[in-house]
């Protein structure tokens, strides 16, 4: 009876051990196996079909970081003003019943959970001399000239890098005046002008140099920054005043001293 129970036991005991290595090793690699099978499958699956959208492109289409994010519903619902925005309460950036609308609610909580945002009055008063020309480069618009002297600043900061962005639209709203001179006429009299006390003309004796000593070739040189933003801070120009007319070869003389240095 003895030997019988013991040998029951050692039957039960082989059977667990058995069982144990099969679940713990076998059981494991068997399931990874279909795993891997299926997602193979899926994979290719997957390439096939993406190769099957690019094909339908003859160019790539434009980067959108959101396609589900309907910018027109957006404008029509939540944002009170593309332009100009309220002064003082950022809450009437948006409009009343924006909470009614889910693009509203989900963007504007994502932006209050990153962002702080506020908005201030700053007075200018100009001399008439100086109101003249203000005037002048808004084209004589009254509404902007009004705007220029209580200017409206939109202040952006991050809740958690405190990031701050400052922003003006008036500077945005700056008519482009044109020049008085052609662009090529200004250059060739400014290079002309400070050609004769050129520091960087008489490098030898007008700009510094690190431990290194100075580094040229034909067509460049080395210097070391007069104040340093780091131990080895050296900059590479070119001997040619005029940078209008450096030619490849000058060009190719400075990025070749740099990889020297």
């Amino acid at each position: 009876m003895t030997i019988k129970l013991f040998e029951s036991k050692k039957r039960c005991l082989l059977i667990g051990l058995f069982s144990g290595i099969f679940i713990t090793t076998l059981l494991p690699k068997l399931i990874n196996k279909n795993k891997w099978e299926k997602n193979k499958q899926q994979t290719v699956r997957v390439n096939e079909k993406n190769e099957h959208i690019f094909a339908e492109y003859s160019q790539w289409p434009p980067f959108l970081t959101d396609s589900t994010f309907d910018l027109t519903a957006w404008r029509k619902h939540c944002w009170v003003n593309q332009v100009s925005l309220p002064t003082q309460d950022p809450q009437l950036y948006y409009k009343k019943n924006y909470t009614s609308y889910p693009i509203c609610k989900d963007v504007i909580s994502l932006i209050n959970s990153i962002y702080n945002m506020k908005t201030n009055i700053a007075k200018v008063k100009y001399p008439e001399l100086f109101a003249q020309k203000i005037r002048k480069i808004f084209n004589y618009n009254n509404t902007l000239y009004a705007k220029a002297l209580e200017q409206e600043l939109y202040f952006v900061v991050n809740k958690y890098s405190f990031e701050h962005t400052v922003y003006n639209p008036l500077r945005g709203r700056r008519p482009v005046q044109p020049p008085e001179v052609s662009v090529e006429q200004y250059l060739s009299e400014t290079m002309e002008k400070t050609s004769k006390n050129c520091d960087l003309c008489n490098y030898q004796n007008m700009t510094a140099m690190d431990s290194l000593g100075r580094m040229e070739n034909q067509h460049a040189y080395s210097a070391a920054n007069a104040f340093k933003f780091d131990q080895w801070h050296s900059m590479f120009m070119p001997k040619q005043h005029d940078i209008t007319k450096l030619t490849y070869e000058e060009l190719k003389d400075v990025f070749t001293l740099a990889w020297k240095w």
